[in-house]
């Protein structure tokens, strides 16, 4: 579960999003990795994705489910270490693997999607004026 969870976040650790929190504080760094997100998740959707890449997230899981790897899970946070650094190194790859084109169409759709959330919650919120 939890390395699970790794792999859809390490790709959003960038520098762009340390850039969100600084010039929108804590609100823009959150838009930015939920928007950061759903164009990851909309990747590993994408038939159009390198499979090679998500095997590397699959095998990247399953090591760190499995007990058996470099470093003996019993052996404390050194042992969730490896896991960890498997699981960053594959989502990264991943990213890194698919066309900038894909991950720009994805970046676009998600971007019009979110522009139209926030356009319909304000008008919402603004009453009409007669």
């Amino acid at each position: 579960m939890i390395f699970g969870l790794v792999t859809l976040i390490a790709p959003l650790l960038d520098r762009s999003l340390v850039m969100a929190w600084r010039e929108r504080g804590v609100r823009g760094l959150i838009i930015a990795m939920a928007l950061a997100l759903a164009v990851y998740v909309r990747l590993l959707a994408d038939r159009r994705a390198p499979l090679i890449g998500k095997a590397l997230l699959a095998l990247a899981i399953t090591y760190g489910v499995v007990s058996r790897d470099l470093v003996r899970d019993g052996a404390g946070a050194v042992a969730f270490l490896d896991d960890l650094v498997v699981a960053v190194l594959a989502s990264r790859a991943f990213m890194w693997l698919c066309p900038d084109r894909l991950v720009e169409e994805h970046a676009r759709h998600v971007a019009s999607a979110a522009d139209r959330a926030l356009s319909t919650r304000h008008s919402e919120a603004i009453p009409p004026t007669q």
